[in-house]
């Protein structure tokens, strides 16, 4: 990886600004929003638009959920507030794949997705993650991410537990961290805990992928989440120092300690 410090002021098209929360004195853009007391405000925002724009959508295409053969489907209404759609939920495979490439749908695997609406603010994707992890895990690295910043949903879903999952979700492994996570390095968005901004830099730049061929993407996802939520090469250092015996922590410091000149 070849971080230097004037990556910081490089151009961020891997994620838009609209993607990533709320904004103003709370926000990104605000000096109050750095810090765990005001990140585990986020709650509900602007899930009655995300019903009434996704039926419009499910209108438009002719799907209308009509019971046939003894299964029945769901309203415009309680698909819409749905976060995550399957086949049952609509008519079938191809209403699914009609969504997708309307734009209303991002679909997951074959036959699953979660609407893109519901991606659009911070809240929403913490509900859309809340019925992807496994129950009492905390989301980190890669998944953490995309949670704080939006994007394309990553190829796995990262968690910290002391458990191990074979399970495939939605066509994705379950990538178990067994880290100390002590309070301060989690916060809790909606019903879905994550690590903090901070934590969640220093997980990325401790991942393996840093060093493989796709380290570029996990490169640009570093420098967004430094510049959106204000996290200095400080903090990922006094939090590398504290726990000097993770798996890539010398190779991690260097990076922010060169960002520190």
């Amino acid at each position: 990886m070849n971080m230097q410090t004037n990556t910081l002021t490089a151009s961020r098209n891997w994620a838009s600004p609209t993607n990533r929360g709320p904004t103003g004195p709370s926000g990104p853009t605000g000096p109050a929003h750095r810090g765990p007391a005001n990140l585990g405000s986020y709650g509900p925002t602007d899930r009655d638009a995300t019903i009434e724009t996704t039926s419009e959508t499910l209108a438009k295409l002719g799907i209308t959920p009509t019971p046939t053969a003894g299964r029945r489907y769901m309203t415009c209404a309680q698909t819409a507030a749905k976060p995550l759609l399957n086949d049952r939920d609509l008519p079938g495979p191809l209403s699914l794949r009609a969504l997708s490439d309307f734009g209303t749908v991002s679909q997951l695997d074959a036959v699953s997705g979660y609407q893109t609406t519901h991606a659009d603010t911070l809240y929403g994707r913490s509900t859309i993650l809340s019925t992807l992890v496994p129950h009492n895990t905390t989301v980190c690295a890669l998944t953490a991410a995309w949670l704080w910043l939006g994007g394309l949903f990553p190829n796995t879903v990262d968690v910290i537990s002391r458990s191990h999952y074979r399970t495939i979700v939605h066509d994705r492994s379950i990538r178990v961290f067994n880290r100390r996570s002590p309070p301060e390095h989690l916060i809790r968005v909606g019903d879905t805990r994550v690590t903090t901004p901070a934590r969640t830099v220093c997980d990325l730049v401790l991942l393996p992928e840093l060093a493989e061929d796709n380290g570029d993407t996990v490169d640009r996802m570093v420098t967004d989440m430094m510049q959106e939520y204000r996290v200095t090469p400080d903090d990922c250092l006094t939090i590398l120092d504290r726990n000097p015996f993770w798996p890539r922590v010398a190779a991690a410091r260097s990076i922010f300690e060169g960002l520190t000149g």
